[in-house]
């Protein structure tokens, strides 16, 4: 039996196909065979997702792969041919028959693999023979790449597996390349260094892929990146740009021997290895000069570095994350920061980086630098964006500190030069503030102990920091020898400080490590408001009492509401301002100072046994270039009046109290002919001094200073250097006649003489007071005086000498 088909034709919404043929049963029927045909046929057009259909069941794994894998496409143009007894279809041996489909395919769509990225725009030719397929595209798409060329089969339906084999070239990007491994199987194997490395630019991939369609055996694949011009960004840091060189990989490792390109405009080398235990090892070589610098790290630590050096960073690529660490010995690159940060260009000194979890949500940096500094800088996400947290500590790892926003400090310091600090990261004046910092890692808080601060030209030693930001506001404590207290600062406006202090130490501003310090920026703006209140104050080294000081800007200027200083034995009230003028700043203060107690009052500065008893008044202006604690008498400008009454200056040693030497006038019994040493060298009681002066930086004139006691008067007219402790004064001295016989015969020149005037005094019951005067020009140093003698008035008080021209 024969049956011959003149025409057959199908169609749906599928195919369209036209055949013509003979069948007649096969030469054995109890095989079950369906016979044997000799057909051909066209196809004029057919669905490409449909072929599955036409598979024999037999076939069902390649089958049920092309159901899955076939998502789209047009078959047109096509013919086949089936010969031969179907029981022996699809035909593995020749010699039981032939098939064959093959047909143009347009728009086709493959997964060939549900892991695998999608393959589009398939154009080219689909070939079914025997029991083998093949799919080969002149054109298609992956992602956004362009196929060059390639080619898909399963070279046998009936094997066991059957296996389907992909060989591609790809003419890529590197954002499709690190994607194409980052977002298949490979992943977790030679695709984890796509976790830190990111590549953009040109590249083209030589793929090949084998997969058996079911059983053990692995999915296989080996690929070749081949990159002319690319650029590899590691982490959020380092750029790697036009990058040359071949990458190789396979589903189990990958390989770059020296991928080369540049990095901060420096030549630069990429490595990349597959480790034993699976991770991805990606090395970084290069070198760096200062201006490299600048997205990283303060715009001001930039500034004063200079000089180049050499770097090299790991990356670890695995299951469990990205690592990256980055190291350095700095050698070659100066730094030129204050402590603890300062270095040499020819020193060498650590730095290590690392980052954990690298691009996670749990990303956590580490540093260390040789020196004792060491940080951890952590992120997390927020609503509102990326919240960063860092913690500095100095003198040993970052461990217990606890995890908070923003920036903290912690550890000890042997010494802090915060002076230096503030002129290092002032800018300069037409460069505005930048920094690499996150705008969300500020500072927020500080643990800090110094073995040594400076500010202000001046050292607090072994002083403990603890503050934080509240609201906006910083507030804590500081402890330390000079300074223990609350202390609150808020920055807003011009920014206002506010201490309640158990003790506070200003002393006298000494050279720093590089010489002396600079004065505080003359041009500053913003003076704060000053609210600081102290139990007990030093100044210069010497107990004062207790400070209250109250002061806020006003204007370009900045006015001191409240400067007072008391104790149980004196109180200095004061109000002034500091201001700014033509020749630079200065301060005024008028003041007033009453002291129940003048030898307490002196004694506070040394010089308590060169005077018993006493008070004191004084009361004037003074003026001094400069901030109000940069106070000193060599610079001293102003006028004021002195009073004191009821006291006695001690005996005073040479050399000691010279000041006081000289008022006291137990320097001049040495230089002086006419001995008065019985009178002021043992002791000199007084009842007044009075006296106005003014004051010309640091000089000192009076026309009218007077010290009265029972044993003498005493009236001073001149110029007295305070910087250089120099004078030039006329000096009237006038012996008082007393009970004594001896200061009579002493003063008058014989005992007779001395009786009568004793006895005249008496008798009439009339202090004749200033008998006779003597004058004196002194002039030379307080140590070593010289005392000429220019005239002498008997039995009159004499007038007020006019002082001598000053000597300059």
């Amino acid at each position: 039996l024969v049956v011959r088909i003149d025409e057959a034709r199908l169609a749906n919404a599928d195919a369209e196909i036209a055949v013509t043929g003979t069948w007649r049963p096969a030469p054995d029927a109890a095989q079950g065979s369906p016979g044997v045909v000799d057909l051909e046929g066209t196809v004029a057009r057919a669905n490409a997702a449909a072929v599955a259909g036409y598979l024999p069941n037999r076939v069902s794994y390649t089958r049920a792969w092309l159901d899955r894998a076939v998502l789209g496409g047009r078959v047109s143009r096509g013919r086949f041919e089936l010969k031969g007894d179907l029981w022996w279809f699809p035909f593995r041996d020749a010699t039981h028959g032939h098939f064959l489909v093959q047909a143009a395919v347009d728009g086709g769509r493959l997964q060939y693999h549900p892991a695998w990225p999608v393959v589009d725009g398939i154009a080219g030719d689909l070939r079914f023979e025997n029991a083998g397929m093949e799919i080969r595209a002149s054109r298609a798409s992956v992602y956004g790449s362009s196929v060059r060329s390639a080619v898909a089969r399963i070279a046998d339906f009936g094997a066991v597996p059957p296996v389907l084999e992909i060989e591609s070239t790809i003419d890529t990007t590197g954002g499709d390349s690190t994607r194409f491994l980052r977002e298949t199987p490979l992943r977790d194997g030679p695709g984890a260094f796509t976790q830190a490395v990111a590549i953009e630019g040109p590249a083209r991939l030589d793929l090949r892929l084998r997969w058996p369609l079911y059983g053990d055996e692995p999915f296989r694949v080996a690929g070749e990146y081949a990159f002319d011009g690319a650029v590899a960004s590691v982490g959020r840091s380092l750029v790697l740009a036009g990058i040359r060189g071949s990458l190789a990989f396979t589903e189990r490792s990958v390989k770059a021997p020296e991928l080369t390109g540049t990095m901060f405009g420096r030549p630069a080398t990429l490595r990349l290895s597959t480790q034993a235990d699976g991770s991805v090892l990606t090395q970084l070589d290069g070198s760096l000069d200062a201006a490299a610098l600048g997205p990283f790290i303060p715009r001001a630590f930039v500034r004063r570095m200079a000089g180049s050096t050499q770097w090299k960073a790991r990356v670890v690529s695995g299951a469990d994350g990205t690592a990256l660490r980055v190291e350095s010995d700095l050698r070659g690159l100066a730094i030129g920061l204050p402590e603890p940060f300062a270095k040499r260009a020819d020193e060498s000194r650590s730095l290590a980086v690392t980052i954990r979890r690298l691009g996670s949500a749990s990303e956590e940096t580490v540093a260390q630098m040789a020196g004792g500094v060491f940080a951890r800088i952590g992120r997390r996400e927020a609503e509102s964006g990326a919240r960063w947290n860092a913690a500095l500590r100095f003198g040993g790892p970052v461990t217990d500190e606890p995890v908070r926003d923003g920036l903290w400090l912690y550890g000890e310091l042997a010494r802090f030069d915060l002076d230096a600090w503030r002129e290092a990261l002032a800018p300069p004046p037409q460069e505005a503030q930048a920094t690499a910092v996150p705008a969300a890692l500020e500072l927020e808080g500080l643990d800090l102990r110094f073995a040594r601060l400076r500010y202000a030209g001046r050292d607090f030693p072994r002083l403990s920091a603890q503050l934080r930001k509240e609201s906006g506001e910083w507030r804590g404590s500081l402890d330390g020898p000079s300074v223990s207290g609350v202390v609150g600062y808020d920055p807003r406006g011009r920014g206002s400080v506010r201490a309640r202090l158990a003790r506070f130490s200003l002393g006298v501003a000494s050279a720093g490590a590089e010489g002396p310090e600079p004065a505080p920026p003359q041009e500053q703006e913003d003076l704060p408001v000053l609210d600081i209140q102290a139990e007990r104050f030093e100044f210069h080294g010497h107990w004062l009492g207790r400070l209250a000081l109250a002061a806020r800007p006003d204007g370009r200027d900045w006015r001191i509401d409240r400067l007072d200083i008391a104790n149980d034995h004196a109180k200095l009230v004061s109000s002034g301002a500091w201001r700014r003028t033509a020749a630079g700043p200065i301060t005024q203060l008028d003041l007033r100072l009453d002291a129940g107690d003048l030898h307490a009052l002196l004694d506070q500065f040394g010089y308590g046994g060169f005077v018993n008893r006493g008070e004191a008044k004084l009361e004037g202006t003074l003026v001094w270039p400069g901030y109000p604690y940069e106070f000193s008498p060599g610079v001293l400008s102003g006028r004021f009046a002195v009073s004191a009454a009821r006291g006695q200056f001690a005996k005073i040693e040479p050399g000691a109290g010279k000041l006081l030497g000289l008022i006291s006038l137990q320097s001049l019994p040495r230089r002086v002919t006419l001995d008065f040493r019985d009178i002021f060298s043992e002791g000199f009681a007084f009842d007044r001094i009075s006296g106005e002066a003014k004051l010309a930086r640091g000089i000192l004139l009076t026309r009218d200073f007077e010290v009265v006691g029972p044993s003498a008067f005493v009236r001073m007219a001149g110029e007295v250097s305070l910087p250089l402790e120099t004078q030039n004064l006329t000096m009237t001295v006038v012996p008082e006649v007393g009970e004594g016989i001896a200061l009579a015969a002493t003063v008058l020149g014989t005992p007779v003489m001395g009786l009568t005037t004793l006895l005249v005094q008496k008798l009439l019951q009339n202090p004749l007071g200033k008998v006779v005067s003597y004058e004196y020009l002194v002039t030379g140093s307080w140590d070593n005086p010289s005392v000429t003698r220019i005239g002498e008035a008997r039995g009159r008080k004499p007038a007020a000498p006019s002082p001598p021209a000053p000597a300059r």
